[in-house]
């Protein structure tokens, strides 16, 4: 059984001369620091170090310390200018592995890349907390791996990191490297929104932990470090797990607006609420609960043609609306709040765009929501505390990006949002990140979406590694849009393969998301507890998927 490491794993492992296959340079070379970069510094090679090539005024020290199976590094950085100064980035290498080199996706599961040796290019880049899970870097050649991890307290910090694998202009030579500045990240890196600097006066510390195994299956336990130093930072799950499946329900598409129906209801014209009400909808709602134990509708107040949104942010403004098209809305608190729920179910709403403030349901300009500003403020609080006065228990928080707002405001802003709602859970949809998992349920799309070749659609290809190894006990939500695998739209899957993929999915400890009745699992099923299973050795992707960049998965 795989339990929550506290320790290193290498510590009492002996490795073979014949083992030492990671670094062909040699293992004690690779061991032998050189001093930190000063502004100073010149020649040398160091083997982990803060790159200089910003001609960089902070003063910086280093603390090197060398472990069983790795090393540890520790630099003290210090603004003693009047200016505010960038963060130089960290190198770990160069050394040489081979030809090819295998890498950990931890964009989405963890699951395996490969990549060739080609001179002076970037092999893997992504940014946290953007999109990476984890400011965390693990690769493998043959018989090797090697996992990197950056030690710093984001929400104090408040920056971006960009963490690479990169090839220099020597043969079979490879470098890691943790950027926190536009002007020296890799080329072909995303940009970062919030790149890292320092106030006048400022001092900072910024740890790397390197520990190496010859265990394949193992790899995750590189990162055992990172484990102790997360775990002891953020602390463990916040929320109680519910392992059993979630029904989805669209009730309106953009696609779908026409002059005779302005809000592009989906559902029958004799259940549609901008005609007759929510009193249709609050039966169907008790009829899904006969069937499953949690029930979400997506777009409860329709879709927005002024921002050709499916999910607005405004979606309960309109119950209490007098605009022509939202008078029959009004009845939706008295509605929803008689549905009889059985006892440990529940049903929500899926809060469209969560984080794009919108003045008002006929506004076609949006704007990140400015915690700053007590209007906009209100006016989230207001569509929550209608929500839960009709009966809500459940809130997804569509498109709760790093891209609205920074991860550390957006931490912040949930816990200020459960405790004005203890009764709700909460879901964040939009590549959430270890930190944030620790306070609410995630989502990831099971599928990418289906103009990507047939083979490459599958993006959940094992249990969540990082996850698993920070956060026993959390929870994924995965939607199953079983329209983004099919290869003709025009027809459905068939159920057989519906049902094969719900259990796929369950497996691996993820929480299916299922909009199709038909598809309805049996009502034992329930998402594996991932974290206690033995560890398995890492899984490929297919061979064509391209390096991870990252996407934000909402608009």
């Amino acid at each position: 059984m795989m339990h929550p490491i506290k320790t290193s794993p290498l510590q009492g492992r002996s490795r073979q001369p014949e083992q030492r296959r990671w670094f062909r340079l040699g293992w004690v070379v690779f061991f032998l620091i050189t001093t930190a970069a000063h502004s100073q510094q010149g020649g040398g090679s160091p083997k982990a170090h803060m790159d200089p090539s910003l001609n960089s005024k902070l003063t910086i020290s280093k603390e090197f310390k060398l472990v069983k199976g790795g090393f540890d590094v520790e630099w003290t950085l210090q603004n003693q200018t009047k200016e505010n100064q960038p963060i130089p980035s960290i190198d770990i290498g160069p050394f040489t592995t081979g030809p090819e080199l295998d890498w950990m996706d931890f964009t989405i599961d963890g699951g395996e890349q490969k990549s060739k040796w080609v001179q002076n290019t970037i092999a893997a880049s992504s940014v946290y907390p953007r999109w990476l899970y984890s400011p965390v870097i693990v690769a493998s050649n043959e018989r090797d791996t090697i996992g990197c991890a950056l030690l710093f307290p984001i929400l104090e910090y408040k920056h971006d990191v960009a963490c690479s694998i990169e090839t220099t202009d020597q043969k079979n030579e490879w470098l890691f490297r943790f950027s926190f500045n536009n002007s020296d990240r890799p080329r072909g890196t995303p940009e970062m929104i919030y790149p890292g600097t320092m106030a006048p006066g400022s001092k900072r510390t910024y740890a790397i932990s390197v520990r190496t195994t010859n265990d394949r299956a193992a790899y995750i336990e590189t990162l055992a470090p990172y484990q102790d130093y997360f775990q002891s930072t953020y602390g463990g799950v916040r929320y109680k797990r519910d392992a059993r499946p979630v029904r989805g329900e669209h009730l309106a598409l953009t696609s779908r607006i026409t002059t005779d129906n302005p809000s592009g209801f989906i559902v029958p014209r004799e259940h549609r609420p901008d005609l007759v009400g929510y009193g249709p909808l609050a039966r169907s709602v008790e009829r899904l609960l006969r069937s499953w134990t949690r029930v979400v509708l997506w777009a409860p107040t329709g879709a927005n043609a002024a921002t050709n949104y499916n999910f607005p942010f405004q979606i309960t403004s309109r119950w209490v609306d007098d605009d022509v098209n939202s008078k029959a809305m009004n009845d939706a608190v008295a509605q929803l709040a008689s549905i009889q729920v059985p006892p440990n179910e529940g049903w929500g709403l899926w809060w469209g765009h969560s984080l794009e403030y919108q003045a008002d349901w006929n506004a076609p300009d949006v704007t990140s929501l400015d915690l700053n500003a007590p209007i906009q403020v209100q006016a989230a609080f207001d569509e929550l505390d209608r929500a839960a006065s009709a009966g809500a228990t459940i809130m997804g928080l569509d498109a709760f990006s790093h891209r609205h707002m920074p991860a550390w405001e957006s931490y912040d802003w949930l816990l200020r949002m459960q405790q004005r709602q203890k009764s709700v859970t909460f879901v964040t949809e939009g590549c959430s990140v270890d930190m944030m998992h620790t306070l609410a349920p995630t989502w990831i799309n099971t599928y990418a979406a289906n103009s990507l070749p047939e083979h490459r659609r599958r993006q959940i290809t094992q249990s969540h590694a990082l996850a698993d190894l920070l956060l026993p006990g959390h929870e994924i939500w995965a939607g199953m849009l079983f329209n983004r695998l099919n290869a003709n739209a025009e027809t459905e899957l068939p159920l057989s393969l519906m049902r094969q993929e719900i259990a796929r999915i369950a497996q691996l400890g993820y929480i299916p998301v299922i909009f199709v009745e038909a598809a309805r699992p049996v009502q034992t099923l329930r998402a594996a507890e991932s974290w206690l299973k033995e560890p398995q050795t890492k899984q490929p992707r297919p061979a064509s998927t391209p390096p991870a960049q990252g996407t934000d998965s909402s608009p």
